[in-house]
């Protein structure tokens, strides 16, 4: 896939995600720059997905195979953005 690996984005890490609740459940959070970076991509013509770095939990990775398939799908000459 990617000779160096996936693309990471940093999106911080909240100060709930590794709170663990009196019920034995961790609590879910998303950092508000991760659901803004989601949003983005969901405008380009081929959606691709964020998964959380397995070393980092401040770290999204963008799915290197929805990347793959961008740039497969998508010529350098055409704008990435969905028409509205």
């Amino acid at each position: 896939m990617f000779k160096n690996g996936p693309i990471k984005v940093l999106c911080g890490k909240s100060q709930f995600s590794d709170k663990t609740r009196l019920s034995g459940w961790k609590e879910e959070y998303e950092s508000p720059k991760k659901r803004s970076i989601e949003n983005e991509l969901n405008k380009w013509k081929i959606q691709i997905r964020l998964e959380q770095d397995k070393y980092n939990p401040a770290v999204q990775c963008l799915n290197e195979e929805d990347v793959q398939l961008f740039f497969k799908t998508v010529p350098q000459i055409e704008d990435c953005l969905k028409v509205k």
